[in-house]
């Protein structure tokens, strides 16, 4: 499955159940309520959740004007707390997302018999996606991985204290210790592709 985000292309496994979630339409049901979502939701073949936020500071093609940079060239960077809100909110609309679906009679009957027969239930029918990432979530908080990809351009970090992988490090570990435990992991993407 590719996906083209902030012109990053990703190529997830066929093995990886993967929603676009900021376009999934449960996001643009919510979003209005002043929720954030990340760009990505995956569950990878062993059962761990990837909430996954793309950041690309590159020029874009289809943009003459420079990206603003503003939110990785001040100390503390505000990249950090907006990445953990987009956490908290999507982790939020999971919650949400999921209290509609166990409302529903049909649901709650499929539901009974997931026990009996785990092979009938499929990651990609998007009802159980949602309610399979929540219960995964509730059961490990460690098979929930919160993931930034980020992609710098040299040229906007002209400041001598700054370079790339001083933001890099930097932004780790504001980002880690604004997480309250959770995993985290930061990707940067080779040559605008990034393989999940």
């Amino acid at each position: 499955m590719n996906f083209i985000e902030s012109d990053i292309c990703f190529k997830f496994g066929a093995d990886c159940f993967v929603k676009k979630f900021d376009d999934h339409k449960y996001y643009n049901i919510l979003s209005g309520s002043g929720l954030k979502g990340v760009d990505f939701i995956l569950i990878n073949k062993v059962g761990k959740i990837h909430l996954i936020e793309v950041k690309n500071y590159k020029r874009r093609k289809q943009s003459p004007v420079e990206p603003d940079v503003s939110d990785i060239v001040a100390s503390p960077f505000p990249l950090a707390q907006h990445f953990v809100e987009k956490i908290n909110d999507s982790l939020r609309l999971i919650r949400v997302v999921n209290q509609y679906h166990k409302r529903k009679w049909w649901v709650k009957a499929l539901l009974l018999f997931e026990n009996f027969f785990p092979s009938s239930f499929e990651e990609n029918q998007d009802w159980y996606f949602w309610i399979l990432i929540e219960k995964i979530i509730n059961n490990n908080k460690n098979d929930l991985i919160c993931c930034l990809v980020l992609d710098m351009a040299d040229t906007y970090l002209a400041h001598p204290t700054f370079s790339k992988d001083y933001v890099y490090k930097t932004l780790e570990s504001e980002i880690k210790s604004k997480l309250n435990g959770l995993a985290f992991n930061l990707i940067r993407p080779i040559n605008n592709v990034s393989e999940m």
